[in-house]
Formats: structure tokens, C-alpha cells, sequence
């Protein structure tokens, strides 16, 4: 029997092992290509997130800054108060108006001077921030309301929601980025909506500012994993195929290679691939 006997697997296993040697690397590579993509999207939506929590707290800074200023003058005439208050509007970045209160009575108001309006602390979070979807000055833009009180003394400094979702658009380029104040959260489009704050299914992340009380949520719709591997990841997933073809023709060779003799052999007795004959030796006297 020759000593270089082919294998007797069927044509299909054979085949199937060679496809499975080169698929095998390819999938092993995307599934650790998908894990770093995770990894980076994750990343950037954590950086996302701690910048615009860092933003939001440097404007209610300047806001609540204002309404520390102010809050002392609480109780005096609007005439007495007014310029101290449009001087606040003027002075501080991001403060669009300034109010004091007495007794949850809005009395006097930088943009109107002498004003009535009542004052209601459950609308705020914390007793703190307010979130409007827009007053009777501007109805259709987003207003942040901050409030600071000490007994019957109040003080509010508003915020343009036009600043806000300034810097969710600008900071959230890549990501969608959303601004949470109670209920009520903001998105990059100037709106105000009341409803469930939404889940992100790919990377999300929130922050909440130890300051104020708000949240931020960064985060990323469905499929953007697979859409950044696809813009970043190009050169790798050629190369994930070379070495895939190049896994699956050495998986074709190895199985076509000829058996060592011992080897062969032993898987011959094995298989019963010998056929023992008898042959009669006769010595013929004469």
C-alpha cells in the first residue's frame, strides 16, 4: 500500500474546516474591533458630558453669583432696586434677567421695573432651578430659572436657553447631548420637553453637578458602533480579511499534507484496510 494515502474525510469537511480556519480570525477581530469601538464611543461621551457640565456650572455661577448680589435689597422699593439690577444684567455673562422677591411675590423685574407676579417654589427643583419652555417676553425660548431665598427674601436670575443649547450643540457635535432640570430636559435644538428623559443605547453617560441641580446625558443612538467602525476601522478590516484568507489556505494545505508512514499505518490496521492472504508452501517430493 503507498505510504502517501490521501485522507479519506469527505470533500466537505474539508471544505468546512477551511472555511472555518478563515473565518474564525475575521470574527475574532470584529468582535475585538466592536469592544474598542465601545470603548472609544464610551470615552468620548464622558468627555462630552464633563464639559458640559463644567459649562452649564460656569453660567449658573455668573447666576447665582447675581442673585447673591442682589438678594440683600430684597424688601427695598423697585425704584431704590432697578438699576442695581439691570447693572447685574449688564455685568455678568449669560444673565438675562434679574428679579427680586418678597414673600413669594415677584415685585420688581430688571426688564419691566415695577412687576406683579407670584412666586411659586415647587415649580423649582431643589427649591433651585426651573426649566421653562419660555415666559410672556419670549414664549417660544427656553428660559433657566435660578432662585435664591432666606426667609421672606428672594432673589431670581434667568438664563437664555438660546446660551444652553448653545453649548449642547456646539460641545455635542458628535454625540447627542441633553440638559435634564427636574422633569423638564433640554435638547440641542432649543426645546423643552417634559417627558421621560431618553436612553441612549450606545455609550451613555450622565453627570450630575454636586453645584446645581441638574443633569447632563450624553450618549449615542443605535448602531453608532458599528457606523464608527466602519469610518475608522477600513484599514483593519482589510487586514482582517488577508489574514483570514491567508488562515484558511494554510487549514487547506495542512489537511491535504501526506501522513507520516507510522502514522498512516497504524490508522490502516485501525481501519482494517489490510487483507491478510493465505499462501500454501508445497515441497513436491520426487
Amino acid at each position: 500500500m503507498p505510504l502517501t494515502v490521501k485522507s479519506r474525510r469527505k470533500r466537505s469537511i474539508r471544505i468546512a474546516v477551511t472555511i472555518l480556519s478563515g473565518v474564525l480570525p475575521v470574527l475574532l477581530g470584529v468582535a475585538i474591533l466592536y469592544m474598542q469601538a465601545g470603548r472609544a464611543l464610551k470615552q468620548s461621551t464622558e468627555q462630552t458630558a464633563d464639559e458640559a457640565l463644567r459649562q452649564f456650572n460656569l453660567m449658573l455661577d455668573n447666576t447665582a453669583e447675581a442673585a447673591r448680589v442682589l438678594l440683600p435689597l430684597a424688601g427695598d422699593s423697585c425704584n431704590d432696586a432697578k438699576l442695581a439690577l439691570r447693572e447685574q444684567v449688564t455685568r455678568r455673562p449669560f444673565v438675562r434677567s434679574t428679579n427680586l422677591v418678597w414673600d413669594n411675590n415677584l415685585y420688581c423685574s430688571s426688564l419691566f421695573g415695577d412687576y406683579q407676579e407670584k412666586v411659586n417654589p415647587g415649580d423649582y427643583t431643589h427649591g433651585q432651578l426651573w426649566l421653562m419652555d419660555g415666559n410672556p417676553v419670549t414664549p417660544d425660548t427656553a428660559l433657566l430659572v435660578y432662585r435664591l431665598s432666606d426667609e421672606k427674601k428672594g432673589a431670581l436670575t434667568t438664563l437664555d436657553g438660546y446660551h444652553l443649547s448653545n453649548v449642547l450643540r456646539l460641545i455635542g457635535r458628535q454625540t447627542s447631548l441633553l440638559l435634564q432640570v427636574g422633569n423638564n430636559w433640554l435638547s440641542a435644538d432649543g426645546k423643552v420637553h417634559d417627558s421621560a428623559l431618553p436612553v441612549f443605547p450606545v455609550a451613555q453617560s450622565k453627570r450630575v453637578s454636586e453645584q446645581y441641580a441638574f443633569t447632563v446625558a450624553a450618549g449615542f443612538p443605535d448602531g453608532e458602533t458599528w457606523r464608527y467602525m466602519s469610518r475608522e476601522y477600513p484599514p483593519l478590516f482589510s487586514l482582517l480579511i488577508f489574514f483570514g484568507v491567508l488562515a484558511g489556505s494554510i487549514g487547506h494545505i495542512l489537511q491535504k499534507r501526506a501522513s507520516s508512514p507510522s502514522v498512516e499505518l497504524q490508522r490502516a490496521l485501525e481501519a482494517g484496510e489490510f487483507i491478510p492472504y493465505f499462501q500454501p508452501v508445497v515441497h513436491w517430493r520426487h
